[in-house]
């Protein structure tokens, strides 16, 4: 779908959304408006020299195009009030970032939104005013290889509006601090590509009836940095997790664990289905990693290696609990990590249990 640049008569033209060039499926209403920006490093969405045609991007009918290389920043302070809005979002440029400096970018009305994103949306606060990130007032979706890092330890850098669906695809990133994604009332996360939380536990707070979906694609990546750091995903049990994909689990630098480690990654929502694999740390000698399904949340413990019934003591009982696990092809009986159920996982097991705890 072509759409139509803002501007004088010598500098109006056709322009072909990234998204519809690389088969990507514009969801861009008719009629909307693509203003291009003509120079990174300008200080502030509110000069109109660095528009093409001085149109200021301000209206849920309007696309927002960032295409040369540097930094495209938004100033809390060179703004008059705290949020802009534009009905869509494309960085085509990979060294191209956006900076939100204590503002928030308003995305959509009634109609889907598209964040075409090849570059870097980073989330700041500015001015004594904290992150204001990305709100979402319609459907809408991350595509493209870029990355939406939340710089800032408070505010909110997302925010999805009761009854809105935004879709993370498969290649897109999303990172950062506290509070990355904060859900309304019936609002929807849907995870095909990467979550990624290295720095702060509390990554996710959802909100009555809300929901989370990691797909077969997703990678959630949770660090685990101190003990008894508060849950990444929380809510309450009238929304709901549903797991699949990839959970890698990090071990943050000068963290030492011991047997009876526990971090809660989930808690609150009811949760359905498992991850399709896990990532774990190095465990130290004699120990092993467990994940700790419940019905409204899931613990990562650091368990006893040979403690196969979970009784807190080394006995025959374990050998025959190690057995069990293992003619019945649970993954629990890969002593050895290898992925695969041999007689190397016999022999691991009786060095563990040997190695006591």
């Amino acid at each position: 779908m072509a759409k139509v640049r803002n501007g004088s008569a010598a500098a109006r033209s056709v322009v072909v959304s990234f998204a519809a060039m690389f088969g990507i499926g514009s969801p861009f209403a008719m009629g909307q408006t693509v203003i291009e920006w003509a120079k990174p490093l300008s200080g502030s969405w509110h000069d109109p020299i660095d528009w093409v045609g001085g149109v200021v991007p301000n209206s849920p009918t309007v696309i927002a195009r960032l295409a040369q290389q540097g930094a495209y920043q938004v100033n809390y302070s060179s703004w008059s009030g705290t949020a802009i809005s534009v009905g869509g979002l494309e960085i085509v440029n990979p060294d191209a970032m956006l900076r939100l400096e204590g503002l928030s970018l308003h995305m959509g009305d009634a109609q889907p939104v598209s964040i075409v994103n090849e570059g870097t949306i980073l989330s700041v606060g500015c001015c004594n005013a904290p992150p204001g990130g990305m709100k979402f007032f319609s459907d809408a979706e991350f595509v493209g290889q870029g990355t939406f890092f939340a710089g800032g330890k408070g505010g909110t850098a997302i925010s999805i509006d009761a009854g809105k669906q935004l879709v993370n695809s498969a290649s897109h990133t999303l990172s950062g601090g506290k509070f990355l994604v904060l859900f309304k009332e019936g609002s929807e996360l849907v995870n095909h590509g990467t979550m990624d939380f290295p720095w702060s536990a509390s990554g996710m707070f959802m909100s009555g009836p809300a929901g989370l979906r990691l797909e077969t694609e997703s990678r959630l990546v949770v660090s685990l940095l101190y003990k008894s750091q508060p849950a990444t995903i929380v809510g309450d049990d009238a929304g709901f997790v549903r797991l699949d994909g990839l959970l890698e689990l990090v071990q943050a630098t000068g963290v030492h664990f011991i047997v009876g480690d526990v971090f809660v990654l989930i808690k609150g929502p009811p949760i359905e289905g498992e991850f399709a694999a896990v990532k774990y740390p190095a465990a130290p000698a004699g120990t092993a990693w467990r994940l700790d399904y419940q019905t409204n949340q899931v613990r990562l413990v650091l368990v006893c290696a040979a403690d196969c019934d979970g009784d807190a003591s080394l006995t025959i009982d374990d050998f025959v609990c190690f057995q069990t696990l293992f003619v019945l092809g649970e993954p629990q009986a890969d002593c050895d990590g290898d992925g695969m159920l041999a007689i190397d996982d016999f022999v691991c097991f009786q060095s563990a249990f040997a190695l006591g705890c």
